[in-house]
């Protein structure tokens, strides 16, 4: 679609909603009526994937896009420390456990056991334990 067919479908009335890797020019033809992603300044607003902007795909790199963060690393240092606590049995301590069914935390457990009812338990599945 080019900057003609745009304009065309504007005089119709339709609304215009995304444009990607438009040239500044282009999008500007367009801009009262359109949402850009990679499509310079001069559209009505603009659109940046959040996983993109927080650096969780630290291999994706469009000219458009700005990282403001880089949580891949701290994410994956999260998450591989966890992995091995738990592989080396350091997690969890005796201090996260509950000892016997009497010291169980009431509200804990309610809310775990409701989870559990509705389908909404834990689902996380390491990468460790995918190859297995």
């Amino acid at each position: 679609m080019n900057v003609h067919d745009f304009q065309k479908m504007k005089d119709e009335g339709r609304r215009i909603s995304m444009i990607t890797c438009y040239d500044y020019s282009s999008a500007r033809a367009v801009a009262d009526s359109s949402i850009g992603i990679g499509a310079g300044t001069y559209v009505s607003g603009q659109v940046l994937v959040y996983q993109d902007m927080l650096g969780l795909n630290p291999g994706f790199k469009p000219k458009f896009l700005r990282v403001y963060a880089n949580t891949f690393e701290v994410i994956r240092t999260a998450l591989n420390a966890y992995d091995n606590d738990v592989k080396s049995g350091a997690f969890p301590s005796e201090s996260e456990s509950y000892r016997d069914l009497e010291s169980t935390d009431q509200k804990v457990t309610k809310r775990t056991e409701h989870a559990a009812k509705n389908g909404r338990g834990s689902r996380i599945t390491l990468a460790s334990d995918m190859n297995h």
